[in-house]
């Protein structure tokens, strides 16, 4: 992070740049006033979630997290933000090739969550560093081939060529975020992984996306499109292929 702006970064191979609320906001799109129940966040306990049951005032990471820190009328700007609007604004940058406005659905990608607990069957990681050395632990060096983790019965990685999985620990708050997964046998087997805990961290000291961010960090859940309340920054993708000139 920059002055409170998100590097763009590129996974070639993903095809993929996260961006934050603040690059978002370039593109016109910005996240909801924080005017939710402001305790209802603290009083729901993460053991109490479950993939089917997330209160839309749940919110994973610290207050003082980036993606749930509300931007200030008047922010502090990158030094170079005026450089990065014009750029955008040369080669057309856009959502869905619209300026105005864009919808989405689960065919755009999705990043299933699944909240475990101690009774979940135990699965072995087998990370595979397939991004290069280093790719299976995030900034907090935290390496997770090897782990032995509660994932429940059933849990599949996302239908999608990225093939995501989160796993969330209901008794620990860690989460495990996954990349090119795949289960059999008793094993986790991904291409990249890393672990942070909801509880306790930024989110921003992950492995999970090619931006290095914890995969639950700045996602639309359900429950908060019910509720009318999007109280955190977003992340989204655009496809690329260097992040520079036109792609």
């Amino acid at each position: 992070m920059r002055g409170g702006f998100s590097l763009v970064r590129c996974r070639t191979a993903q095809r993929l740049v996260a961006l934050t609320c603040a690059a978002m906001a370039t593109l016109g799109v910005l996240t909801a006033t924080a005017s939710a129940d402001a305790g209802c966040a603290q009083a729901v306990a993460l053991s109490s979630l479950s993939s089917s049951d997330q209160p839309a005032c749940w919110q994973p990471f610290t207050a003082g997290s980036p993606f749930n820190t509300e931007l200030p009328s008047n922010p502090k700007l990158a030094a170079d933000n005026a450089a990065v609007q014009q750029h955008m604004a040369s080669y057309g940058w856009s959502v869905q090739n619209s300026t105005t406005g864009f919808s989405f659905s689960a065919s755009d990608g999705t990043r299933p969550v699944y909240f475990a607990t101690p009774s979940d069957p135990v699965l072995t990681v087998d990370c595979t560093d397939e991004e290069g050395p280093n790719t299976c632990q995030g900034a907090n060096r935290i390496d997770v081939n090897g782990a032995q983790i509660n994932v429940p019965a059933g849990a599949a990685p996302g239908d999608n060529w990225d093939a995501h999985m989160i796993i969330v620990e209901t008794a620990t708050g860690q989460e495990y975020d996954f990349w090119h997964t795949s289960i059999s046998a008793g094993t986790l087997t991904a291409g990249t992984g890393a672990v942070e805990n909801v509880n306790t961290s930024a989110g921003t000291a992950d492995a999970g996306d090619a931006a290095s961010f914890a995969l639950t960090a700045g996602l639309l859940r359900p429950s908060e499109l019910a509720s009318g309340h999007i109280d955190h920054a977003l992340v989204m993708t655009i496809p690329c292929t260097s992040a520079n000139g036109a792609n």
